[in-house]
């Protein structure tokens, strides 16, 4: 996997966000999330394309571990544009292939982070989440998410 330098942005300011999420993550996974990041921006980096299939392979594959990444971008407060593509894609797909194992954790989250619900779970599409519990319980969230 590529090594992404995290570096320093234009005021000096470390770019690595001290997530605590992070800090469950071995270094790929870490570097999997800052890519994601600069893929997803405005800028849209395509040299970090890959971590879009990454993710996506994770969801399928490790969904645990999915869950984590997805929650240290969101911890890392990037632009709306890349949480819209985090809940459009990745936590869609997870919820559509593991729904009964993450909508209570799901549901946590949205309550718990604001940023989690009104950036990345109201552009999940809830009618492609299975089963159709999941589904209900994900239109609940969105609906009474976007009414505050």
């Amino acid at each position: 996997m590529v090594q992404v330098d995290m570096g320093r942005d234009g005021n000096g300011l470390d770019m690595a966000a001290p997530a605590i999420l992070e800090a469950q993550m071995d270094p790929t996974e870490a570097n999997l999330v800052e890519a994601y990041i600069r893929a997803n921006d405005v800028t849209g980096d395509a040299s970090f394309s890959w971590a879009n299939d990454e993710l996506r392979g994770l969801v399928w594959q490790e969904p645990e571990r999915a869950w984590l990444v997805i929650l240290a971008i969101v911890e890392r407060h990037p632009a709306i544009w890349v949480l819209a593509s985090l809940g459009a894609g990745p936590l869609e797909d997870l919820l559509q292939t593991h729904g009964p194992l993450f909508i209570d954790r799901v549901e946590q989250e949205a309550q718990r982070n604001e940023n989690f619900r009104r950036g990345v779970l109201a552009n999940v599409y809830p009618i492609a989440c299975r089963p159709t519990e999941v589904a209900e319980r994900i239109r609940r969230l969105i609906e009474n998410g976007s009414g505050e």
